[in-house]
């Protein structure tokens, strides 16, 4: 197979919907014309990270992930597509659920760190499997590194706390069970610059699903959690 990158119109970007133009590699060895309107296509994004074999889609799941206020970072949920035809309209799903959290406070926020107990992969090396032989899209996480146990959520120069109104921090996740909870370090600074670290943790099992968010509760101060569940949007 062939391995071709589109990139979305500038004027569609951030909208639910949008038009593709292909846009060929650099001595890649076949032109515009290999690729053929009238056979099935298989998408996914991002295409950042992505390397291709020919038979096999395989990808890096970040450890790090850039703040988005009311969302999770560009890029940071992986997204697969499959249409029967390259003329009709591709639609991508979530591979990816996430954790919510929702944090009061009078410092500012510079890094959020999520774990599992019980050694769960949540990032490095993974393998896409897309619409094949009627199976759904998946990604499948394959790295035995002990950094990729983890995923953390970079806030830049830190996300500012508001004691009466609750600030959403979105975090994407592969889907997994974490069977023994999971843990969060919360990294902030107050208003003289001096770290704090907040840790946060669950004891009972806590399942992140395709496509929804996982909600904790308000909290400051930091403490016992009761999670919701929630739709997840691209």
């Amino acid at each position: 197979g062939k391995l071709f990158k589109f990139v979305v119109d500038a004027e569609d970007a951030g909208s639910t919907s949008g038009t593709f133009t292909l846009q060929l590699f650099e001595n890649c060895g076949y032109t515009e014309a290999d690729f053929k309107v009238d056979q099935p296509v298989q998408a996914i994004y991002p295409f950042e990270g992505v390397t291709f074999d020919g038979t096999a889609i395989n990808y890096a799941v970040p450890a790090e992930q850039t703040y988005t206020a009311g969302s999770f970072g560009k890029g940071a949920s992986p997204m697969s597509a499959y249409a029967g035809n390259a003329e009709g309209a591709i639609a991508f799903e979530n591979l990816f659920g996430a954790i919510k959290l929702q944090l009061k406070g009078d410092n500012k926020v510079t890094s959020i760190t999520v774990q599992g107990k019980n050694n769960e992969v949540l990032s490095g090396s993974a393998a896409f499997t897309t619409y094949t032989n009627g199976t759904a899209p998946a990604i499948t996480l394959t790295s035995g590194e002990e950094s990729a146990k983890s995923v953390s959520l970079v806030c830049g120069n830190g996300v500012q706390l508001d004691g009466s109104n609750a600030v959403e921090f979105i975090i994407a996740l592969p889907p997994d069970v974490f069977s023994n909870g999971f843990k969060v370090k919360v990294e902030a600074k107050n208003v003289n610059y001096t770290p704090y670290t907040y840790n946060i943790e669950t004891s009972s099992d806590n399942t992140i699903i395709e496509s929804q968010i996982l909600t904790m509760p308000e909290l400051n101060p930091i403490n016992s959690l009761n999670l919701s569940r929630g739709s997840m949007t691209v």
